[in-house]
C-alpha cells in the first residue's frame, strides 16, 4: 500500500502517469516459489499427505498469470487507466480444499488430505499453506472496474488454470525446484503424538 500511496501522490502532485494493480493470488506456469503449485504437484505425484488447517473451508480468489499479463497490456498506453487502481482477479472462487482437489484433478490422482485442527495449526512454527486465508478467512475482489473500463476479461477458469500450470510442471518445470518435506514430517509426527487429533472430512465430522 505504501507504493500505491506514493504513486497516487506523485500522480496528484506532479502528473505522473501511474496505474496501480491489486493482484490476487496467482496460479500458472513458471512459479518463482516452490511453495505454490510446485510443492502441491510434487506431493500429489508422490502420494504424500497434504496438510490443511481445519476443514479447508476458507475461500481464495485466484487469477491466472496470463490473465494478469493481458490486463497489464491493456493498461499500457491507455490514457483512461492513468491515475486509476484496478483489482486483478479471476471470475471464480473456491475453497482451499477446492484448490487442492482441482490440483489433484489436474495431476490425475486423489488427494491425501490431512486436516489439522486450527488450534494446532496456529501454534506451528510456520504456516502449513501459503494462503493466509487458511487461518484468517477469505476475501473476494470485484473486477468490474477493469472489465468495464479496460475491456478486460479473464480467460482462464480455475480448472483450466490448474491444468495449464500442471502441464508446464510435468513438461519442463518439475526439475527446476528443490522439494523439502521435512516440515510435513514434523507436523505428522506431532499428529501421531496427539491422540485427540483425528482428521475430519469436508463436512467437519470425524473421518
Amino acid at each position: 500500500m505504501r507504493c500505491e500511496d506514493y504513486l497516487a501522490r506523485e500522480h496528484a502532485e506532479r502528473g505522473l502517469p501511474a496505474t496501480s494493480l491489486r493482484v490476487s493470488h496467482t496460479i500458472g506456469p513458471f512459479s518463482p516459489l516452490v511453495s505454490r503449485e510446485p510443492i502441491f504437484f510434487a506431493r500429489l505425484e508422490r502420494g504424500r499427505p497434504i496438510l490443511v488447517p481445519g476443514e479447508g473451508f476458507p475461500f481464495v480468489h485466484l487469477v491466472h498469470v496470463a490473465d494478469v499479463a493481458r490486463l497489464m497490456v491493456s493498461v499500457a498506453g491507455n490514457p483512461r487507466a492513468i491515475g486509476q487502481v484496478y483489482n486483478v482477479a479471476g471470475l471464480e472462487i473456491t475453497s482451499i480444499l477446492g484448490c487442492i482437489r482441482l490440483m489433484a484433478r489436474a495431476v490425475g490422482v486423489q488427494p491425501n488430505v490431512v486436516h489439522v485442527p486450527l488450534d494446532v495449526a496456529r501454534t506451528l512454527r510456520r504456516p502449513l499453506l501459503h494462503w493466509g486465508e487458511a487461518l484468517l478467512g477469505g476475501s473476494v475482489y470485484s473486477v468490474e472496474k477493469a472489465v468495464t473500463e479496460l475491456g478486460w476479461r479473464p480467460e482462464f477458469g480455475l480448472e483450466d488454470g490448474y491444468r495449464d500450470s500442471y502441464a508446464w510442471f510435468a513438461g519442463e518445470g518439475r526439475g527446476l525446484y528443490q522439494y523439502d518435506f521435512a516440515f510435513d514430517e514434523e507436523v505428522m509426527a506431532r499428529a501421531r503424538d496427539l491422540t485427540e487429533w483425528s482428521p475430519v472430512d469436508p463436512e467437519g465430522s470425524p473421518a
